[in-house]
């Protein structure tokens, strides 16, 4: 029910709250032999499924008496600065896959300038495709330093899940251990490829979305912040789990910290450094008025 409740928080949530019910399911029928699933156990999968769909039911259901459409959320009825970008025929839509994937990936890894309110900016960010399309973007998300993190905790979930679909006997590959008992308990391997793998199938419903959406900013990319925190994860485990020695250890946690570091001394963002504000800041800013030259008037 909760999954299915996270699109009232962001559309996007819903893709998060599938995936977690599919991988959930997968794990808890794990190691059943399909000719034990029982009438009593399915129709407790099949409640978990219908709990989804009612969370998801009710967002379509409240569109639907807001803006009469399930599907619409009022990014065509709002007025706002992508008026011309969301509410007519948009000429991205046309744009090939293969140059909005391109433009999805300079997005994320490749920016390096800002624009602001210049949402129709050409040419700020490599990769950027020439059909016009509302961008703002705004502070920075991620670089390419993340590329072999992600491609890390994808490849080691998927050959986890391989070794790991014949049955709670499997250990992790590479480590010791005895084998998983029952079917809840899972071999420390096959939790990190749940993981990995429940990142890399959120990552691949994210950007089918991102790649066609008339609309793209620096806070829509965050999106895909979670599901790359778990990927990473699981490639750190990996990684950490194959070096036994205690000074291989601290090297890459030295290294992991520096890479921290460095990530944070980049942040930038407009039209500074992010901060916080005091509640005398923002009192101080509603007093503030704007000065307004005077106006002439003429007959």
């Amino acid at each position: 029910m909760l999954a299915g409740l996270g699109g009232f928080i962001r559309p996007p949530l819903m893709f998060y709250g599938m995936v977690t019910l599919a991988f959930g399911t997968w794990v808890w029928l794990r190691g059943r032999p399909w000719r034990s699933w029982s009438p009593p156990l399915l129709s407790r999968v099949m409640l978990g499924w219908i709990l989804f769909a009612v969370g998801g039911g009710l967002l379509w259901w409240t569109n639907l008496l807001r803006f009469g459409d399930g599907f619409e959320f009022g990014h065509r009825l709002n007025l706002s600065s992508a008026i011309y970008a969301t509410r007519f025929p948009h000429p991205f839509q046309d744009t090939s896959l293969v140059a909005a994937a391109r433009e999805l990936f300079g997005a994320l890894f490749l920016t390096r300038e800002f624009n602001g309110y210049d949402f129709y900016r050409q040419g700020f960010f490599p990769g950027q495709a020439s059909a016009p399309r509302w961008r703002h973007f705004f502070f920075r998300t991620y670089d390419v330093s993340y590329v072999p993190w992600l491609l890390a905790g994808w490849g080691w979930a998927c050959w986890w899940l391989w070794r790991g679909w014949k049955g709670p006997g499997d250990t992790d590959p590479g480590a010791s251990g005895s084998p998983a008992q029952g079917p809840a308990a899972l071999p420390p391997g096959l939790i990190r490829g749940v993981l990995g793998g429940w990142s890399l199938a959120v990552t691949l419903l994210l950007t089918g979305f991102y790649l066609r959406v008339p609309v793209l900013s620096s806070r829509y990319l965050l999106d895909f912040a979670p599901a790359w925190v778990g990927a990473m994860l699981a490639g750190w485990l990996g990684l950490t789990g194959r070096c036994h020695r205690a000074w291989s250890q601290g090297l890459l946690g030295l290294a992991l910290i520096g890479w921290l570091g460095l990530e944070l001394h980049m942040n930038r963002a407009l039209p500074g450094p992010a901060g916080s504000t005091t509640w005398a800041g923002v009192m101080s800013a509603r007093d503030r008025r704007p000065e307004r030259p005077p106006v002439q008037l003429s007959d």
